[in-house]
């Protein structure tokens, strides 16, 4: 039965030879494009090794120092949205 199936697709693959390349480049770009934006979501929310209290971490956009050398006074900017991860 299966020796079946594969005869029926190895004819159908040399009978629209065209259509049979467009099908499966289609279908290999799709599945490597759905691989980098599961990869790329992977890295930017998961909590690696340097990385492991991501989510507990405050980021700043800016620092600003002022004031003369006695008397100095530091202002810090948090960012306006934090990443939760």
């Amino acid at each position: 039965m299966i020796k079946q199936y594969f005869k029926q697709a190895i004819r159908l693959l040399t009978e629209n030879k065209l259509l049979s390349v467009i099908s499966i480049l289609g279908t290999a770009l799709a599945i490597c494009m759905i691989m980098v934006i599961v990869i790329l979501y992977v890295v930017n929310t998961a909590g690696f090794k340097p990385e492991v209290n991501r989510g507990r971490s405050y980021y700043f956009n800016s620092v600003m120092s002022e004031g003369k050398e006695d008397g100095r006074c530091i202002r810090l900017q948090p960012a306006d949205t934090l990443h939760d991860e």
